[in-house]
């Protein structure tokens, strides 16, 4: 199967992530000054079974690690840790006192660190573009990793290495000239925005019916997650950006990202409907051709 030219890019977000997921079921909520949607990484189906399994007992076992970074760009403790307590940040301190209040506990283990950067900015006018640009790298990214079918497999039997150091050696290349290459009805700003922040378009598809047009900003945080699967925080707000304004609309976005609000019932039903998605991306890909078909 050939590569397309756009997935040379893929990995500047995922950081090669073998779960390069999407999400099934986008948690949408409305505050008095923006829209919020959050993509939540333990929704999303994975090659990583190692993964899939930490991330359901961290729900399960109500158990968080999380880090997140302010817009001046420091990184900020959201859980406190053996030599180190939580941040001194108005959102970071009621996140703590929610989980808190509904008795979660607090891990160092690295399988359970959830990742949050730094918003950037998005007009309202470039947001149909993104959104579709988005969806594009999630399509692709099921046609390089191959069948969803036969992907745990690669990866418990270490077969995928090579995909993986050959797509890091292109994405290292890319980092480098700072230019993507991207579909037709990209805008200029879109366009300076990928290359100035180093490409933030996430592989996920997101499926929202809300029209964001007459908002007065749209902000996008990206989201690492256990065994690499990835997720975003998107707040649109209505009105210009306020801290007060913020702090409404992270605060529960943050819990929800640390899924206070779901269950593992509500996340196998969620994983299943994305792994049903990827299923009939790939044998489209098949059918069509572009793809190599493999043995099940």
């Amino acid at each position: 199967m050939k590569m397309p030219s756009i997935l040379l890019v893929l990995g500047m977000f995922c950081c090669l992530a073998i779960s390069e997921g999407c999400s099934a079921s986008p948690v949408e909520f409305d505050t008095d000054s923006a829209h919020v949607i959050v993509l939540r990484p333990v929704d999303f189906w994975s090659g990583d079974a190692g993964g899939l399994e930490d991330s359901l007992d961290s729900v399960k076992d109500k158990k968080v690690f999380y880090t997140i970074t302010g817009d001046n760009g420091i990184g900020m403790n959201g859980t406190p840790l053996l030599f180190a307590s939580v941040s001194k940040n108005p959102v970071t301190q009621e996140v703590y006192k929610k989980l808190e209040a509904n008795n979660y506990s607090y891990t160092s283990k690295v399988a359970y660190m959830t990742k949050i950067s730094k918003p950037i900015t998005i007009l309202p006018a470039d947001f149909p573009h993104f959104v579709k640009n988005e969806r594009m790298f999630y399509e692709l990214a099921i046609e390089y990793y191959g069948n969803p079918k036969t992907l745990q497999s690669k990866v418990a039997g270490k077969k995928f290495i090579g995909g993986l150091a050959e797509l890091a050696s292109i994405v290292g290349t890319f980092g480098k000239t700072g230019t993507a290459i991207l579909g037709s009805g990209v805008s200029d700003s879109l366009n300076r925005l990928i290359a100035d922040h180093h490409f933030p378009i996430a592989p996920l598809d997101l499926t929202t019916t809300v029209d964001l047009s007459a908002c007065s900003t749209i902000e996008v945080r990206n989201v690492k997650s256990i065994g690499n699967s990835v997720g975003q925080i998107i707040i649109a707000y209505k009105t210009p950006k306020t801290t007060a304004a913020e702090e409404e609309a992270l605060v529960p976005a943050i819990l929800s990202l640390l899924g206070t609000d779901t269950n593992e019932a509500q996340i196998n039903a969620s994983r299943e409907q994305d792994y049903d998605r990827r299923l009939k991306i790939w044998n489209d890909c098949v059918a069509s051709g572009r793809c190599k078909e493999e043995a099940d």
